[in-house]
């Protein structure tokens, strides 16, 4: 009916699904919201109803809210976008992101960075993802405490080589940057010295490789060969490895053939 393009179909049909109840349940309120927004009407009143419903948690239910969050990014209306960041749904709290950031430029809201505290891995993944697509100075202090999620869909969390991709992940855009202060650079160490992640504090040292003044790649070619945990010495011996394009050659002439011979096997390899 909506389809027509008889008037005398097409009018009576939107009238008469205008008349549904705002306080219908919820998937017939999407499906009136769907066929009146197709036909240019306002229906951010109906999604709102559908956002602050509470609905049981189950896979049916989170795929009708998130189908209205998305639509309720088509529209220029922001109640929806505020409620569905708050929504006790993950999937939920994603498509409202997602709508906050559409055809937006520049920074992120401090509503988006605070979803870094998320108790949701999903939405905090997300946020790295966009910090990844959108990377300004403002958001630096967002990824330094991202470093330190300490999320693993490993059921063996604990162990030391389990992957941690959010904090691991936030480490990677800040080795991106440009430059990084010397006050994000102190940052990166106080998160390397909590860390127990062997793939998050190499990141973290690859960081301080590449963002690291001569001295300071100095101390970690010091570190390397020096005397200390075998394990430390063999991430910073591989973090230069990989960042070799990046430091200052003049520090290998530390390395003489004296101390390649009293490493460990590891830091000698690398």
């Amino acid at each position: 009916l909506l389809g027509s393009d008889d008037p005398g179909v097409l009018e009576p049909s939107i009238e008469l699904l205008s008349n549904v109840p705002l306080s219908a349940r919820s998937g017939l309120n999407l499906a009136v919201s769907q066929a009146l927004s197709k036909c240019g009407r306002d229906v951010a009143e109906r999604l709102e109803n559908i956002l602050s419903t509470k609905h049981e948690v189950t896979a049916e239910s989170i795929e009708l809210v998130a189908q209205a969050m998305k639509l309720a990014a088509t529209s220029d209306a922001k109640k929806p976008i505020t409620l569905g960041l708050r929504h006790e749904f993950a999937l939920v709290r994603i498509e409202a992101m997602n709508a906050a950031i559409a055809n937006r430029s520049g920074a992120l809201p401090e509503e988006i960075l605070n979803k870094r505290q998320d108790a949701s891995s999903l939405v905090r993944r997300r946020l790295v993802e966009i910090l990844k697509e959108r990377r300004e100075v403002a958001h630096i202090p967002s990824l330094i405490e991202l470093s330190y999620d300490t999320w693993t869909a490993d059921h063996h969390g604990f162990e030391p080589s389990v992957s941690h991709p959010i904090a691991e992940g936030a480490i990677e855009i800040l080795r991106e940057y440009s430059s990084l202060t010397d006050d994000v650079y102190r940052e990166l160490i106080k998160s390397l010295r909590q860390s127990r992640s062997y793939g998050v504090r190499f990141q973290l040292l690859r960081t301080m490789v590449r963002h690291g003044s001569p001295d300071r790649q100095k101390k970690l070619i010091e570190k390397a060969i020096g005397e200390g945990r075998p394990t430390i010495q063999e991430m910073v011996s591989r973090a230069f490895v990989c960042e070799a394009d990046t430091f200052r050659t003049d520090n290998l002439d530390l390395i003489g053939d004296e101390k390649i011979a009293s490493v460990s096997p590891d830091v000698c390899y690398w």
